[in-house]
């Protein structure tokens, strides 16, 4: 399994829209994302990086692996 990092909103953006997602759309306290019938939340970390936790979370709920 690949090693997560931290990574920028701005890279989280590019990689779900590198797997065919749309968005990000704005709304309530956090953009999300679609594909189909799925969501995910992209957080707006004011300057920092997400973490690693999000990310994992932003991985399991739009259903892709850590190597996607």
């Amino acid at each position: 399994m690949r090693r997560l990092t931290p990574l920028s909103r701005r890279e989280v953006i590019r990689k779900l829209r590198a797997a065919d997602w749309s968005g990000p759309e704005p709304g309530g306290r956090h953009s999300t994302m679609h594909k189909g019938t799925r969501t995910a939340l992209v957080p707006n970390p004011h300057k920092r990086d997400v973490s690693v936790g999000l990310i994992r979370k932003i991985i399991r709920d739009a259903g892709l692996s850590a190597e996607e």
